[in-house]
């Protein structure tokens, strides 16, 4: 199994909007993977989670949806509402 973790850091005020962009796309998809916010540590943080059976298949679901005209109206809404920056993390479960 693969996880995929990124996180970003929402502008101020904007953490909520995020969070309901994040839900209403998980929504439209039909994803299952989770959405987080911070309770301690640096403020405004978002943090989603994605599980894959492989790279083959995280690779495939990106694509494909980064293919649609709704992910690029997704980014755009979803870039206005961050700051610069951010992470991923992509993890190999083993046991």
């Amino acid at each position: 199994m693969i996880v995929r973790r990124m996180t970003w850091l929402a502008k101020r005020g904007r953490v909520t909007e995020v969070v309901k962009l994040a839900s209403a796309e998980r929504e439209r998809t039909g994803s299952t993977h989770r959405i987080y916010r911070n309770r301690v540590g640096p403020f405004s943080t978002i943090v989603m989670e994605f599980e894959f059976e492989d790279f083959e298949e995280m690779e495939t679901s990106w694509t494909e949806w980064s293919a649609t005209s709704e992910s690029a109206a997704f980014l755009k809404k979803w870039n206005d509402l961050l700051e610069a920056g951010g992470h991923g993390e992509i993890w190999t479960l083993v046991e």
